[in-house]
Formats: C-alpha cells, structure tokens, sequence
C-alpha cells in the first residue's frame, strides 16, 4: 500500500502537513517497520509512543490496514527525531531491500 500527496496550497499548514506535503510515494508498511527497527522500539513501545494500539501497530506492519494522517505524521517526526534530520524509506527497484533516502 502506498501514500501519495496532492499539492495544495495553504499558508495555514502545519509542520506535520507541510511534510507529507512534499513526500513522494511512500510504502506505509515499510514506515512503519522500518521506523520502530530504527528508534529499537517492540511494537508495544512504539504503539506507547504513538498513543494507538498494539494491535494497529501489528496491522499496519503487516499491511492489513494503513496509519492515518495523525500517525504517518507521528512517524515521521519520529524519524526525524532519531535521525537528526528528515528522512524517508524506500523501496529498491526489483528487491526486496529497503533502503534510507536522506534529503
């Protein structure tokens, strides 16, 4: 599953709409594995520093269900957090490898 934005043009934004704002297509269940490997977190830890569910966590890595707005913001301020600055998996064309784009 993947996350697309649409540009929209509002003054008004947040910090965490102004980020997705300017994602390029990100797969949600890479985010989310890939994040919690990061920060070192069990899904519990991380389900407790998103302020949602284990069971969400355990959903959203297996790609039954994708985070909403609140949480892939979350998560990427999380990134951001642990890596000192913004930072996006993706996905290697024909692998299975993951790999960081620092920007």
């Amino acid at each position: 599953m993947e996350f697309a934005t649409q540009t929209t043009y509002n003054c008004g934004m947040s910090k965490q709409e102004k980020m997705l704002e300017e994602l390029p297509k990100v797969n949600l269940q890479t985010l989310v594995k890939n994040t919690r490997s990061l920060a070192g977190y069990t899904q519990a830890e991380l389900a407790q520093r998103l302020a949602c569910s284990v069971r969400s966590i355990q959903d959203w890595e297996a790609g039954l269900k994708d985070p909403g707005g609140e949480f892939i913001a979350k998560l990427f301020l999380l990134r951001e957090e642990l890596l000192g600055k913004f930072a996006i998996p993706i996905e290697k064309k024909n692998t299975h490898d993951s790999v960081l784009r620092q920007d």
